[in-house]
């Protein structure tokens, strides 16, 4: 299953299927974590804590990871900190790639029909468009006073 999960330093250690659903209990490799407020890195693992992440489905059936996100005290500045994973932005319940392809699906369609062929509320796609927005985009959305667009024909 972690060669079909396909993300790189991502172990599955344990499957659940049923009819519409596959669980995936998955670790990330590293044994380390960065400290986001002093840059050390840690080895010192201070609470286990399971997040519930959706991701792209597999034949047909919704994908849901069960991830290990540990919690590490730094030695350095000795504040604890939830490791960084690479394939989850933080604070959202869904994978990057997983935002990407509803991303994807909204440019050809809208947010009301895509959130209801994926069994999503508006609000969840909607965020997931902004997530994979904010990675695109350079400037922050929120300080934006002012957007304008011009057109130039051109003989």
């Amino acid at each position: 299953m972690t060669k079909i999960l396909n993300l790189p330093g991502v172990i599955v250690e344990e499957s659940l299927e049923t009819e519409s659903t596959i669980i995936l209990s998955v670790t990330v490799n590293n044994k380390t974590a960065v400290c986001p407020r002093c840059g050390q890195t840690s080895r010192h693992l201070h609470q286990n804590k399971t997040h519930l992440v959706r991701d792209l489905p597999i034949t047909n059936r919704e994908v849901i990871l069960k991830v290990n996100r540990r919690l590490f005290k730094c030695e350095g500045c000795k504040k604890n900190f939830s490791e960084i994973l690479d394939f989850v932005e933080i604070r959202k319940n869904f994978t990057q790639r997983y935002a990407q392809s509803i991303t994807e699906q909204v440019i050809n369609s809208d947010i009301n029909n895509v959130a209801r062929n994926n069994k999503l509320t508006d609000e969840q796609v909607e965020s997931m468009v902004m997530a994979a927005a904010k990675s695109v985009m350079k400037i922050e959305l929120a300080q934006l006073f002012r957007l304008v667009i011009s057109c130039c024909a051109f003989k």
